[in-house]
């Protein structure tokens, strides 16, 4: 198994239980009415409000509003004592007057449904094990696919390429890789790099700009690890010619699968990234090609000496 420093780690991987107010308003693609809050946010509770059991943080939709104006005063100031932060969302009406002055309040930019999925990938993100990894993280036919190798080997070529492909990329050059329950390990680009691509000789692209928004996703689960490595570096033995160059890399105690990928002169590397995921969805399926030849060569070794 690779260890942890060939992935290029940049930062330590950190338990963390905070996260700003101005992280939680541009995952919702909101902002905040009036002040937001000055200390940093803790997802202890959050989701729809609650009257019987209020959350800290509560989005208020439809069911809560009609709640609102039937409920006494009294039971209004019992269940809204709580709740710290106000989520109202996308083209829903102005904060009722019973909490004005309850809490901040943070319009979202989204609808309903899509305010609380993105609440709860942001509040999982705040309080996971996180670290960041020198690499190009990319979607390719429903997998993430984490590009490694050393600096020049040609990670953001090749994730171009992928786009001109109609694949998509996530994070180019640096990676924030999140550890979420369920031994789930989520990729996405640091809010400063985002939509952005280095390519040697060309510069800085915008890659949202140059194929459209949807080229581009915001995370993306890491379900593949792809090493590019020198062709010189690469001298496969007979066992690695029959199931590949592959290993395990371990990331915050996640097992994820690598495939080592020479570069050289004629290997055309989307096309064989594209081979890679195909390959990882069949195996997902419980098939694998290098057994299925070696119990054919199995077969016809046991015919020929039956023969003899």
């Amino acid at each position: 198994m690779s260890t942890p420093s060939e992935l290029d780690i940049q930062s330590a991987a950190d338990a963390r239980s905070q996260l700003p107010a101005e992280r939680l308003a541009e995952a919702l693609q909101g902002h905040w009415l009036g002040d937001a809050p000055s200390q940093p946010i803790t997802p202890a509770t959050a989701g729809y409000f609650n009257p019987t059991h209020p959350r800290q943080l509560s989005l208020l939709g439809t069911a809560a509003r009609q709640w609102l104006e039937q409920s006494s005063a009294e039971a209004l100031n019992r269940a809204i004592t709580a709740v710290q932060i106000w989520i109202l969302p996308k083209d829903g009406p102005a904060l009722p007057a019973p909490l004005a002055g309850k809490g901040c309040v943070l319009r979202s930019g989204l609808d309903e449904s899509n305010s609380l999925r993105e609440l709860r990938y942001v509040l999982s993100e705040g309080c996971a094990k996180r670290l960041t990894v020198h690499g190009v993280l990319v979607d390719v036919l429903g997998l993430g696919v984490l590009l490694t190798g050393h600096a020049g080997v040609g990670k953001s070529e090749l994730a171009l390429e992928l786009l001109g492909r109609g694949h998509q990329l996530i994070a180019d050059d640096a990676v924030d890789l999140f550890q979420l329950p369920h031994g789930m390990l989520i990729g996405r680009c640091p809010p400063l790099l985002q939509d952005f691509l280095e390519v040697r000789g060309l510069g800085i692209l915008d890659a949202a700009r140059m194929y459209g928004g949807k080229s581009v996703l915001p995370r993306q689960r890491v379900d593949l690890i792809i090493r590019l490595r020198r062709a010189a570096d690469a001298r496969p033995s007979f066992i690695e010619r029959l199931e590949g160059l592959r290993s395990t890399r371990d990331i915050m105690g996640i097992p994820i699968p690598e495939i080592s990928l020479p570069v050289a002169v004629g290997h055309n590397l989307a096309t064989l990234v594209e081979a890679a995921c195909r390959d990882h969805w069949v195996r997902i399926d419980g098939y694998r090609a290098d057994a299925e030849f070696a119990q054919r060569q199995q077969h016809a070794i046991q015919n020929r000496q039956q023969d003899s």
